[in-house]
């Protein structure tokens, strides 16, 4: 090569002149088919072996594959070819690539190249060692190097540094040369090879995945791909050797400058068939920390061991930061409450359907997503409790507890003042969730019943499907109906929604059934309304104030029934508000599924599984190859890995192909 000031070029341009690639990736390569003779084999390797490691980040980040703010930092990134290759071919995801190094000369190459690319924008250089960044901590979905960590004086130390700067349930996907764990060699051997190699922290694939869990990754792995290595090594051998026999090799420094470099690759070729150093990736992820503040009503059994809890022991002697905090509905979470919660808290879980008791507004502010633990056992309770109520309010069933058969005898004329569901009319405030169900429920058996309602925002299609009015009074919902039923959630437009006006606009013969909160329901004008019998009923699961005070006349009137907030006092309720705590975290978070979910799942794949390897049978294929068949899976494929025989497949191993 010709003489270049900067040696971090010359290094770029050796590999360029002698492996002919023209390429500015200089990392090891991944293989699987592609052609070793065909031109720029040797870049395609390595631009191949970058895609790999991306999709399998990917694979561990399933919930943020499609957003469109997925950020990653490149630890050791060298001239940045990894991050420019990976924001142009995912421009539409990757919204910023932060690149750590410590070689200035490097980095200005890095700089020029994401400029001439216009990714400027896109990609930023931070001139830093990988082990103490300036990056703001839990700011990353994903940590990313590329035998950068070789370099690293201590390993633990570098991996607590990618664990700090990345987002709770994030991932850390490395590739790395590692020392070997042939059991054949002697420890002295392995530590002269390091001493040589001037390699720090010289450890083997299970120190590193140890070292990685101390650090307070979970779930790590390592895939093994030496054999990837051996065939860079050997190209690079093959290429080596080309230029010394029928190249211009220039001066005589320079051919020995390449015979010493041909005789270092074979030294490296057989150290790897020895086992004396591996090459692969390991991935993992950054646990969530869940704080449940409250005594759930059944024990809370986790078994996902990415969820940490902040009352188990920390064996590690990891800091613990809390990201998601547990509640219920007795929890009061004010502005003031929330705002002194960790900064490091994201989701806020309660064990609850209604959210009137979190100030939505001051979790919005602060970033924290809010959702409900049980919401469709909550919901199914509901529907069912309230519908009861529904059929024996307008048959006037409630009135008749304790009324003796007549002694004279039943006849025709006696006591029919009841109406049947199918031919009333139901009057709903509110489209959630809940009344949605309810009005389903309904014309199951009801097809024929009128349902009007009223809602701040309408919804067309379901108001079409299933054959709702949609009436813009509260006053003529109320004139119109045979029952009232408020559904909708307390807030400071729905306190008293139901109001002495409204009430006043019910007929003789209709009733109020409140299963939303007590304060919906102006409880002064709905006593006065069933004193003078200006309604006929109310049948009241929640009261202003609850508990309503012993001396309340609402406890003395025969034409009001009420119950002590009662809709979803079941077991199996209390069951799925904790439950489904942890499928939630799941979910937000990319988790992976629950053992009972996963089992489900890694049948349905074994199934598929199963199929491809019938076919690859059936068609005589070469069992170590047998990945070009694959089985139809959903909307796409299952792709099977190749070089495994069969009985050595996991789940792990599986991907799906769009």
């Amino acid at each position: 090569p010709l003489t270049v000031a900067n040696p971090d070029r010359v290094k770029l341009k050796f590999y360029s002149n002698v492996l002919g690639d023209n390429s500015t990736f200089i990392h090891y390569g991944k293989w699987d088919g592609i052609d070793l003779d065909q031109p720029g084999a040797y870049g395609m390797a390595s631009e191949a072996m970058t895609d790999y490691m991306y999709r399998l980040s990917l694979g561990l980040l399933t919930h943020r594959a499609e957003s469109r703010d997925f950020a990653y930092v490149d630890l050791g990134s060298g001239t940045g070819a990894s991050a420019i290759h990976l924001a142009e071919k995912h421009s539409l995801t990757i919204s910023k690539a932060t690149c750590i190094n410590l070689c200035h000369d490097q980095n200005i190459i890095a700089v020029e190249r994401a400029a001439e690319r216009n990714l400027s924008d896109r990609i930023e250089i931070v001139e830093s060692s990988f082990d103490e960044t300036p990056c703001e901590a839990n700011h990353y979905d994903l940590a990313f190097s590329q035998d950068a960590f070789i370099h690293a004086v201590s390993k633990e130390k570098a991996y607590k540094e990618a664990y700090r700067i990345t987002k709770p349930g994030g991932a850390f996907v490395f590739c790395d040369l590692v020392c070997g764990d042939n059991p054949d060699l002697t420890v002295q051997e392995l530590a002269q090879f390091a001493e040589k190699n001037r390699i720090n922290d010289w450890l083997n694939p299970s120190q590193t995945i140890k070292t990685c869990k101390l650090s307070g990754w979970s779930d790590v792995k390592f895939v093994d791909l030496s054999t990837d290595l051996r065939i860079s090594f050997q190209l690079m051998l093959r290429k080596v050797s080309f230029v010394l026999e029928h190249g211009d090799t220039g001066s005589n420094s320079s051919r020995v400058l390449l015979m010493n470099y041909r005789d270092s690759i074979c030294r490296r070729i057989t150290q790897i068939e020895r086992g004396v150093f591996k090459w692969g990736v390991f991935h993992c992820r950054k646990p969530v920390v869940m704080d449940l503040v409250v005594k759930p009503p059944v024990p809370f059994e986790k078994t996902n061991h990415l969820i940490l809890d902040m009352a188990d022991d920390n064996d590690e002697g990891c800091v613990m930061e809390t990201n998601i905090v547990v509640v219920d509905i007795l929890k009061k979470m004010n502005k003031e409450t929330i705002e002194k919660l960790p900064k490091t808290v994201e989701l806020l879980i309660t064990m609850s359907a209604g959210l009137d008791h979190i100030d939505l507004d001051a979790c919005s502010q602060n970033g924290i997503v809010v959702k409900n633990s049980g919401r469709d056992a909550i919901t199914s309770h509901v529907v069912q409790y309230c519908l009861s109520f529904i059929i024996v309010g307008l048959r006037d069933a409630l009135n008749q507890l304790s009324v003796p058969f007549p002694s004279s005898g039943w006849n025709l004329n006696w006591n029919c003042e009841g109406k049947p569901l199918t031919s009333s009319t139901i009057a709903i405030i509110g489209l959630g969730l809940i009344s949605k169900a309810l009005i389903e429920e309904i014309r199951k058996i009801a097809p024929e019943a009128r349902i009007i309602y009223n809602t701040r925002t309408r919804d067309f299609d379901f108001e079409s499907k299933f054959n709702l009015e949609y009436i813009s009074c509260l006053n003529e919902l109320a004139r119109q109906c045979d029952v009232l039923v408020p559904m909708c959630a307390l807030n400071k437009q729905t306190e008293d929604l139901v109001s002495k006006e409204v009430i006043s606009n019910l007929q003789p013969h209709a009733g109020i059934i409140n299963m939303a909160r007590g304060k919906v329901v102006e409880t002064d004008a709905m006593t006065e309304a069933l004193q003078s019998k200006a309604i006929k009923y109310a049948i009241l699961d929640t009261t202003y104030p609850e508990p309503l005070p012993k001396e309340h006349p609402l406890w003395s009137l025969d034409n009001c029934f009420i119950f002590p907030h009662y809709a979803t006092n079941t077991m199996a309720v209390r069951e799925a508000l904790v439950s489904e705590i942890q499928p939630i975290i799941e979910d937000h978070y990319g988790l992976g599924h629950s053992d009972e979910r996963r089992k489900a799942e890694e049948k349905a794949l074994r199934y598929d599984l199963a199929i491809a390897h019938r076919l690859t049978a059936k068609y005589g294929m070469d069992m170590l190859v047998w990945n070009h068949i694959s089985a139809r899976f959903r909307t796409g494929c299952l792709i099977t890995p190749g070089r495994k025989m069969w009985g050595r497949i996991s789940p792990e191993d599986l991907v799906y192909s769009s």
